[in-house]
């Protein structure tokens, strides 16, 4: 089953130019899975009841027509695959004319609030989310992303101390998925930044930030792809955004 919901591109949504950010695209992606999920008994209204919560673990994303304020856009969302340990959702955009403005894919784990930790997926959950895995928003699956264990460790890159914030945490008590988005654009050299919102956006989330917290960002340019690594104080990555 695709569920659909209706959005708006408000003024909060758009750069200078008035376009639509990457950040405001995710945030109805985001938005929209919940809805799913609230449908189905497993959103954030029934956490109290469930003592679980789905965490993303990876996106992939690909803007293909940015809009503009004010423009309506019409989602979708659906569950595509899964195993036992994670679930695999896609999205898709539209305008009012039925032309794609963006496609992503995301991988998601249920977590157990209270011990932080993953949960099983059962069939009986799986089932009420009417997967449908002969839908995909991109052809390829999505793949593992990392890099080489001392990549983010050189004296060449820049690096920005940060202490994770109130502003920055979500309902499930860590840095929210967008916080990281958010971060890794301030590591970006002003003039990259000024170039614009990048239409490719990958993010891998390796493990949980908790407020007070004091990461590193780190920005390396590898190949085509502007690359933000989040290391903690022992230098162990905490999650990978790739931009281009």
């Amino acid at each position: 089953m695709k569920y659909k919901h209706n959005y708006q591109i408000g003024l909060e949504d758009v750069d200078i130019k008035g376009n639509a950010t990457n950040r405001a695209l995710m945030t109805m992606m985001e938005d929209i899975g919940g809805l799913h999920s609230d449908s189905v008994g497993y959103g954030l209204d029934s956490v109290e009841r469930t003592g679980q919560a789905w965490v993303v673990l990876d996106w992939k994303i690909e803007i293909i027509k940015r809009p503009h304020y004010r423009d309506e856009i019409t989602a979708y969302t659906w569950s595509r695959n899964h195993n036992i340990a994670c679930a695999y959702r896609d999205f898709e955009l539209f305008d009012t004319q039925g032309e794609k403005l963006a496609r992503a894919t995301s991988r998601w784990v249920l977590i157990d609030i209270v011990k932080r930790r993953p949960l099983r997926l059962t069939q009986e959950l799986i089932e009420k989310y009417q997967g449908e895995p002969q839908s995909q928003a991109f052809e390829e699956e999505l793949e593992n992303m990392s890099y080489p264990k001392d990549f983010f460790d050189t004296e060449n890159a820049v690096k920005q101390r940060y202490t994770v914030l109130r502003r920055d945490i979500d309902s499930n008590m860590h840095m929210h998925n967008l916080a990281y988005l958010d971060a890794a654009g301030e590591l970006l050299p002003q003039q990259i930044y000024e170039e614009g919102e990048k239409n490719h956006i990958r993010i891998s989330y390796k493990k949980e930030i908790l407020y007070g917290e004091e990461i590193t960002g780190v920005y390396i340019q590898h190949e085509d792809r502007h690359v933000v690594g989040f290391t903690d104080t022992n230098k162990g990555v905490r999650a990978i955004v790739e931009l281009w």
